[in-house]
């Protein structure tokens, strides 16, 4: 007979914390000398240099004179104009949590030490969202820090891992009740706000269905935290930062996916935003695909900086998962890896976005109310009662 997953022994708290903290230092070691040493950039730089600049007493990140300060701090000299300018374009909410990395005077090992950062916090956000379902397979977590988007975000030091640990953690404090601690956690998804807001706005509009107004406390308390922290750290920063958003435009790389698509097509356009109202309209008594596919609709509708953002991918394709769609999770897997073919070619990105963002759709579309009539996966109730 088999046993209840609620039965099962459990693994004591301690040896899990040793256990990420070890896979922590190894990741780190191995980044370390792997990529990091020696190499002349990595995105997490400009951060590790705008919260040194703070911990040394400066009140700003993002005025011109910062981002001189920056280039010169981390390469010798100013950059050229037509170049990307490394400077701190993130919201100041962030400066809290890069001041531990900040201590650290070697930008290289604060690097390497928040890179396998990133991958605990992905270890983690995967396992949270599987005990959901009271099962936890390694086979996902390897699937999905194995991505090619992955480790491509893990290797330019992104802070993407971050805004998914927020989402799941906060996601998984909601199924468990934990309003507060719900909210507070997805307050920290802020700091990247094109890859969380609709999401965020989506679990708040539903709590707040269910008469649930903890979950607002939690995250305007954990929002005016961070900003207070913020706030002491570089004084007010929101114009100063829309200023710097405005100049990072000029020369990054940038694209509105559903923009893109208009482009090459209108056709295409009309295509995706008649397969998000057909996922929207099929998944309207379906809270939590509601929720999973908040994440890739966001991704079309919102400007994206490369591919990095596809990480984010996780959180519904994870949660898809959790509904044996296993063959579909892993031809969107297959697609991400097939898609890196075409990686050199600079406009190439774009088209990423759109397909990997499209096809989940298309799988929350196939399984969402199959799923859950055959009673494989009728454990939402909590979530999917203020749509019925």
């Amino acid at each position: 007979m088999q046993n209840n997953p609620s039965e099962r022994p459990r693994v004591n708290k301690k040896y899990i914390i040793l256990g990420l903290i070890l896979i922590w230092l190894v990741v780190s070691l191995g980044t370390y000398f792997g990529w990091i040493r020696g190499a002349n950039h990595r995105d997490f730089y400009p951060r590790w240099a705008g919260a040194r600049r703070v911990l040394e007493g400066a009140d700003d990140v993002y005025s011109l004179e910062a981002v001189r300060d920056i280039q010169l701090r981390l390469y010798g000299s100013i950059l050229p104009e037509d170049q990307d300018q490394q400077g701190f374009v993130y919201p100041a909410i962030l400066l809290p949590i890069l001041l531990p990395f900040g201590i650290i005077k070697d930008v290289e090992i604060a690097t390497a030490l928040w890179e396998g950062f990133a991958v605990v916090l992905l270890i983690i956000s995967i396992v949270a969202l599987q005990k959901l379902e009271n099962e936890i397979s390694l086979l996902p977590i390897l699937l999905f820090i194995f991505w090619f988007f992955t480790l491509l975000m893990i290797f330019q030091g992104q802070i993407t891992g971050l805004v998914l640990a927020s989402l799941s953690l906060g996601y998984y404090a909601y199924r468990r009740q934990r309003d507060w601690l719900a909210g507070f956690l997805l307050s920290i998804s802020f700091v990247k706000p094109e890859l969380a807001i609709v999401t965020v706005a989506f679990i708040l509009i539903t709590s707040l269905r269910q008469r649930r107004p903890k979950l607002l406390g939690g995250l305007v308390l954990g929002s005016l935290l961070l900003f207070l922290f913020s706030y002491l750290l570089v004084g007010w920063w929101i114009q100063d930062w829309l200023e710097a958003v405005l100049r990072y435009t000029r020369y990054a790389q940038l694209v509105w996916p559903l923009g893109y698509l208009w482009q090459i097509t209108p056709l295409l356009s009309a295509v995706v935003i008649l397969m998000v109202l057909c996922v929207i309209y099929k998944n309207r008594s379906d809270g939590e695909a509601m929720i999973a596919v908040t994440v890739p609709i966001q991704l079309l509708f919102f400007p994206q900086t490369l591919i990095w953002g596809l990480t984010i991918l996780i959180f519904p394709l994870t949660l898809a998962w959790n509904r044996a769609a296993r063959a579909g999770v892993f031809i969107i897997w297959i697609l991400g890896w097939v898609s890196a073919f075409g990686f050199e070619d600079h406009g190439w990105w774009k088209t990423q976005i759109a397909i990997l963002s499209t096809a989940v759709l298309v799988l929350w579309l196939i399984i969402s109310r199959g799923s859950a009539e055959r009673g494989s996966i009728d454990k939402v109730s909590d979530v999917t009662s203020s749509f019925e």
